[in-house]
């Protein structure tokens, strides 16, 4: 059994990277994702403390980093969103919808809650949504 092992890792592997690809996943670890990014927002941070004037205030007490960090396109993945509703993900075509309650579902969920009406409820909560409230996200 040994053997096969060996023999399947590469296979395995290559299946691991295709689906972390398909799925717009780095295809390494999240912690390795966020180690690298952490390092490559060092130097960026050690030049703003440097001509810092204000010593009062300490950089990792803030909410955001003071400065901008480009990450590059390593760091850039797309959004995967399967709507509860319809169990379908999410695409250009059908994006996800952000009801005035906080929910998100399908275009096409919302789109049959109103299919004869502009007043709908969330199928979550007990809020009433208004179609002119809700906001189309971006993928």
């Amino acid at each position: 059994h040994g053997d096969v092992r060996v023999a399947v890792r590469p296979a395995e592997a290559q299946f691991s990277q295709l689906a972390c690809m398909k799925l717009g996943l780095p295809p390494e670890s999240l912690l390795q994702l966020c180690v690298s990014a952490g390092c490559k927002a060092i130097p960026p941070l050690l030049k703003y403390i440097s001509i810092r004037t204000d010593a009062d205030n300490n950089v990792l007490e803030e909410e955001q980093l003071p400065v901008e960090v480009p990450l590059g396109k390593d760091f850039v993945f797309q959004s995967v969103f399967v709507c509860p509703i319809t169990r379908e993900q999410c695409t250009v075509e059908n994006p996800p919808t952000m009801l005035p309650c906080g929910h998100a579902i399908s275009h096409a969920a919302v789109a049959s809650l109103t299919s004869s009406r502009d007043r709908f409820k969330c199928p979550y909560c007990p809020s009433e949504c208004h179609l002119r409230d809700c906001v189309t996200l971006k993928l």
